[in-house]
């Protein structure tokens, strides 16, 4: 494939193990610095799930 040679995606099998491995490359990769605050980002979802009590 990395030369150019597309046959290997002619078989069903072999494309899909390459799909796989090209998400899981995808998956692995890092995030871009500064793409979000981890605390900015807690806060936030503390903010979204926290449910208020009505006093009993």
């Amino acid at each position: 494939m990395a030369e150019g040679d597309r046959s290997a995606l002619d078989d069903p099998d072999a494309c899909h193990a390459f799909e796989r491995v090209v998400t899981r490359l995808e998956v692995r990769r890092p995030s871009p610095p500064g793409a979000f605050k981890r605390a900015a980002v807690n806060a936030a979802l503390r903010q979204a799930f926290t449910v208020e009590r009505s006093p009993e």
